[in-house]
């Protein structure tokens, strides 16, 4: 017993002992003298910051560790390290530094433009590393496919200097910009593939887009505009909608790919209920839910519409934060029943969390301010979820990125915000010739940017010319004038007109104009412009008016123009829903007030479209002396089809139109689709135009103010040259008089 005591107490004693060593040699390695051998470049108190000797490990494995840590940070070509008599040396070859990065090859991109992205990157680019080298390869790439350049390839090369550092060089392969030869939209059973398609960022390469930023092939853009169609969806009833694109081939000898856009529409919803459910912690306010439901654009028996929605959400958030209540978030959740939908609007109180710093990256040509201003919130304001969702939306609306992406890092109770985006192509250069019965040939170009100089301004410059006409125009749109969201708008426009077969004389008009364009509501714009112009009337024939004798030479004009318009379309261009109403005024100082209010609604019947357009106009006289007959209301052409451009009311003679006071009109257009094919989209169209010209203050030789009416139908139909146009109109009511035109072909696409 006495001997197993002894040998357990030994045992306790030698453990004990093992335990000290172990702890003592931790305590030894803890400090351990430190030397350096290699750093020739890098600081020896900075290679120290790095190498952290405070770690529970052998030596051995210190020594790993150690040498882990100097190769990770880039810095470094070879690391070796060993511990000797409590001494660590560490045996350094460093990487060399890099004195400057050169470009080769490249053409479509300046090096400073190069230089520049590379610099607003967080890529360290002082030390010359495999890392490095592959980051700003890819980074490049990147950029260039952008850009429609997808067939990049860039090799490097080193040239070492006597300094020990070395000049890198990227060699630039660019090759040709991959263009989307055909686009085919599957599955889409309401909206017809030409609708779709309007709403689309890409478009398909065409012979008059030589330089077009909408075809080259992008797949940040791709996916954007599977978003596009998605949005298009919600917001008229088909919330279930889901969209996904591929390519489904590449045509490597052309460079071009094809594109498949695959549409699951799913059911279409109305919404039948619309609630608001409170925060427990705010149901104590005694604020009524009607009054709430009356500031919202939201009505039962309407289709569902994503759009609305947030925006009532945005208006319900404004109303209580006008309450007082700025902690709180508003969200929507809905419930399906069968193919109706009840709305609830649910409101919370959020935790006091405020908006620390706002951070933006990939911006490389568009400068942070014109992103900021698109933010719904500032540093320093209250975190709100639902405005974070609308800044991102508002980014992407610009239409000058790719890709937008924004992260939170939450820190205490501030959250950071960063906003990561990729720049695309914002310019298009477009060309190609046109022709209809009325104008014949007609060759247009046109050049436009988005975002000239990074700073949101766009510019455009476009030429047009016909046998009888010709025209150039300049525009700057300046937006976010006084820091508001006013855009300013100035042109400067020339003409050139032959009006001998139908007025008997010749124009050339100057125009130098300043305006402005706002957003009174969500549905309500209003422009308002002044123009100077100077017309010069000229090769005046015995058939024109004596107004038009009397105005020969040159006639200097000042000219307030007030356009208002309210538009619940479903979409600008080729609507196919909604409706429009605008109402255009003008005020020629000491000259005339001319009025024209006109009213556009269209129905959607399964891919059939009905729509009807009605127009009244008036011109009054501001002085003793008649309207000029330049400046009259004239009727026919594509607004009384049937007959000719400016073919229909009082005439002296042939080429000697006069024109009138007021104007009506009506036109109604049943539009059938008839193919949906990509090869061969096809459209029938069947009309019937009203309408009439009175109130001459002058006695023309023919001048009977009666009705004129037309029926007549027509073909749309989709060539690899543009959209060809037949119509085919029978005047009903007509005057022996008139000029009528029956027949019309138009190709390519005319105003």
């Amino acid at each position: 017993m006495k001997i197993n005591n002894i040998i357990n107490s030994n045992f306790i004693k030698l453990c004990l002992i093992l335990l000290l060593i172990l702890f003592t040699k931790n305590l030894y390695s803890n400090n351990l003298q430190l030397k350096i051998i290699g750093n020739k470049n890098l600081d020896e108190e900075f290679i120290k910051s790095i190498v952290n000797l405070d770690q529970d490990l052998e030596d051995d494995e210190l020594v790993n560790f150690i040498i882990k840590e100097l190769f990770s940070t880039g810095y470094f070509n070879s690391v070796d390290a060993n511990i000797d008599n409590d001494l660590l040396t560490i045996i350094l070859n460093e990487n060399p530094v890099i004195n400057k990065i050169q470009f080769t090859n490249n053409e479509r991109f300046k090096d400073e433009d190069l230089k520049l992205i590379i610099d607003k990157s967080l890529i360290d680019i002082d030390i010359y590393n495999k890392s490095t080298v592959e980051k700003i390869k890819n980074l490049l790439i990147q950029y260039y496919k952008n850009y429609g350049y997808n067939l990049i390839e860039i090799t490097h090369s080193t040239k070492k200097l006597d300094n020990g550092q070395i000049d890198l060089n990227y060699k630039i392969f660019e090759g040709e910009i991959t263009k989307i030869k055909k686009i085919n939209i599957i599955g889409n059973e309401y909206y017809s593939t030409r609708k779709i398609k309007s709403v689309l960022r890409s478009s398909e390469t065409k012979f008059y887009k030589l330089v077009s930023g909408t075809s080259k092939f992008n797949e940040n853009l791709i996916f954007l505009d599977e978003r596009k169609i998605e949005e298009y969806y919600l917001d008229r009833g088909f919330k279930n909608i889901k969209v996904k694109a591929s390519v489904n081939e590449f045509i490597p000898d052309k460079n071009q790919v094809v594109l498949n856009y695959y549409i699951d529409e799913g059911l279409k919803f109305k919404i039948n209920e619309i609630d608001i459910i409170f925060d427990d912690n705010i149901t104590d306010i005694g604020i009524d839910k009607n009054e709430i439901l009356e500031i919202i654009d939201l009505k039962t028996n309407k289709p569902y519409n994503k759009s609305k929605i947030d925006k009532s959400a945005d208006k319900i958030y404004n109303f209580l934060l006008n309450k007082g209540y700025i902690f709180i978030d508003v969200n929507s959740i809905d419930e399906e029943i069968n193919n109706t939908v009840k709305l609830t609007f649910l409101v919370n109180m959020i935790d006091e969390i405020y908006v620390s710093e706002i951070n933006i990256n990939g911006n490389t040509r568009t400068k942070d301010k014109i992103i900021r201003r698109e933010l719904e919130l500032n540093e320093g304001d209250p975190f709100i979820p639902s405005k974070v969702k609308k800044s991102r939306n508002n980014i992407s609306q610009l239409n000058f990125f790719s890709k937008v992406d924004v992260n939170t890092i939450s820190k205490n109770n501030k959250v950071d915000l960063n906003i990561e985006v990729k720049e695309k192509s914002t310019g298009e250069f477009n060309i190609g010739v046109l022709y209809d019965s009325y104008n014949g040939a007609a060759l247009v170009s046109g050049l436009k940017e988005n975002n000239i100089f990074g700073v949101g301004r766009y510019l455009s410059l476009s030429f047009n010319t016909t046998a009888d006409n010709a025209g150039l125009n300049f525009e700057v749109v300046e937006p976010y004038i006084f820091n508001k969201k006013f855009n300013l708008i100035y042109n400067l426009n020339f003409e050139s007109n032959d009006y001998s077969s139908s007025y008997g004389y010749e124009v050339n008009k100057q125009t130098l104009g300043i305006g402005s364009r706002y957003d009174l509501t969500d549905d309500v714009s209003h422009f308002i412009k002044l123009d100077y112009s100077i017309d010069d009337y000229h090769s005046i024939t015995s058939s024109a008016s004596d107004s038009i004798s009397n105005m020969s030479g040159e006639n200097i004009q000042f000219t307030l123009t007030n356009r208002l318009s309210l538009s619940k379309l479903d979409t600008g261009f080729r609507p196919s829903e909604g409706y429009i109403v605008k109402w255009k005024n003008e005020y020629a100082i000491d000259n005339f007030m001319r009025n024209k209010i006109s009213y556009d609604k269209y129905y959607n019947f399964n891919k059939k479209i009905f729509s009807y357009r009605t127009e009244f106009g008036n011109i009054s006289s501001l002085s003793s002396a008649n309207v000029e007959d330049a400046s009259k209301f004239s009727l026919g052409g594509r607004q009384l089809r049937g007959f000719d451009k400016s073919g229909v009311g009082p005439r002296n003679s042939s080429s000697g139109y006069i024109g009138g006071n007021n104007l009506l009109s009506a036109q109604f257009d049943y539009q059938i689709p008839i193919s949906e094919s990509e090869n061969n989209m096809l459209d029938l169209v069947t009309f019937f135009d009203i309408g009439k010209i009175f109130s001459n203050e002058t006695d023309p030789t023919n001048s009977t103010e009666s009705v004129r009416s037309s029926i007549g139908s027509g073909i749309n139909f989709n060539t690899p040259i543009g959209p060809l146009s037949l119509t085919y109109a029978i005047p009903i009511q007509s005057e022996s008089y008139d000029k009528e035109r029956k027949f019309v072909f138009t190709i390519g696409w005319v105003n």
